[in-house]
């Protein structure tokens, strides 16, 4: 029986293991591994696997359970990251009628020919270097990302809300402060520091929150910048927790 562990925003799932560790010295020589990473700004379930539940066969049995995520989708803005852990754009287009426009498209991401690509800052291998290495290296990303192949099972939008620059602002420092290791996060905090600056007054940015049920391996960043993409918009993952993975839910951790 795995264990049903609460991996928080700023960890990476190797520091929520480690986390786990110390909070239970029983497991500090014990085998563990996930089911499902999940990214530094993601938060949620996270399923532990313990001892011979870490084998190929029984790992891959966890991976393939469907996954359910709540995501906070932001407009205006685009990262290199998909989420706000990256280096900001900010688009001048309004769209007006942002709702309808949403909800006319959701209906064409239900399946596999979603068209969604991995994120270029991902765990994904591209002849054996990771996205994220090579987004990092001298040769920069790969023009022609990786098609991801997971299918999503539903999507629909479960709150509108928006936030305006200055509480952005805020909000993207204290996230971006609880992320440990080297992740640009001086570089990302200036590129957004001056960017929000240049936000007319008066302005707020819309917020969307999606509830989505989907195979492993769709990115939720990924599923935010196309929409972003569909509208006409820059759009990127504001928050992201899952919330189940197969019959695990959040709402049973001990």
């Amino acid at each position: 029986m795995p264990i049903l562990f609460y991996k928080k925003v700023g960890e990476t799932p190797l520091e929520a293991l480690n986390r786990l560790r110390l909070e239970n010295p029983v497991l500090k020589s014990e085998r563990l591994s996930y089911a499902g990473r999940l990214d530094p700004m993601a938060e949620g379930l996270l399923l532990v696997l313990v001892g011979n539940e870490c084998n190929e066969d029984r790992r891959q049995s966890f991976l393939g359970l469907e996954k359910e995520y709540e995501v906070q989708v932001l407009f205006g803005f685009s990262t290199d990251s998909y989420d706000l852990l990256g280096i900001p754009k900010m688009t001048d287009r309004a769209n007006d009628n942002l709702k309808f426009s949403i909800e006319k498209i959701l209906p064409e991401y239900i399946g596999g020919s979603h068209g969604l690509k991995y994120p270029p800052f991902s765990s994904k291998t591209v002849n054996g270097v990771s996205l994220f290495e090579l987004a990092k290296s001298k040769d920069g990303t790969p023009s022609n990302l990786p098609d991801i192949k997971g299918q999503i099972k539903g999507l629909k939008i479960i709150e509108v809300t928006s936030i305006t620059p200055n509480d952005l602002r805020d909000h993207i420092h204290k996230m971006v402060g609880l992320v440990n290791g080297d992740f640009r996060q001086k570089e990302i905090l200036n590129a957004w520091d001056e960017i929000i600056k240049t936000a007319p007054e008066g302005t707020a940015f819309p917020l969307f929150k999606l509830l989505v049920q989907c195979e492993s391996g769709v990115y939720m960043r990924s599923l935010a910048d196309s929409l972003g993409s569909r509208v006409n918009l820059g759009a990127l993952a504001f928050s992201i927790k899952r919330t189940r993975i197969g019959d695990y839910v959040v709402e049973n951790m001990a």
